[in-house]
């Protein structure tokens, strides 16, 4: 099963490579935050195992997610049997409960890691 990670920076694609091993980066499909159209291309192939978000990008300055971005990539996330995870790891501090919370987004699985170990990857 392959995973899928939203990244997008100024319009470009950008994966993060750096320590993955090769294996990983075979299995693992790329879509643009907010192109909801490149992920149901994605789901498709009925492999994807995990979608992995953020509730909204902070990689890069911050990219806010469309409308319904969240809402429909959810629908996709069940429509295709596949998990929904919401990496929370820098908003977690923008909120009780972080962004995830203050937005009723819902997910199969939360990233918070680095958040509950002050910056340090835990």
């Amino acid at each position: 099963m392959a995973s899928l990670l939203a990244a997008e920076s100024n319009g470009d694609v950008v994966p993060e490579y750096r320590g993955v091993q090769a294996e990983e980066v075979r299995d693992t499909l790329i879509a643009p935050f907010n192109d909801l159209a490149a992920v149901e291309r994605a789901l498709c192939s009925g492999e994807v195992a995990l979608i992995l978000t953020e509730p909204a990008m902070t990689n890069f300055g911050l990219i806010s997610p469309s409308a319904d971005f969240h809402r429909d990539l959810r629908s996709l996330a069940a429509k295709y049997g596949t998990l929904l995870a919401i990496d929370e790891t820098q908003t977690q501090a923008c909120s009780f409960g972080g962004l995830s919370r203050l937005w009723n987004l819902e997910s199969d699985a939360l990233v918070i890691g680095k958040s509950m170990a002050g910056g340090i990857p835990l």
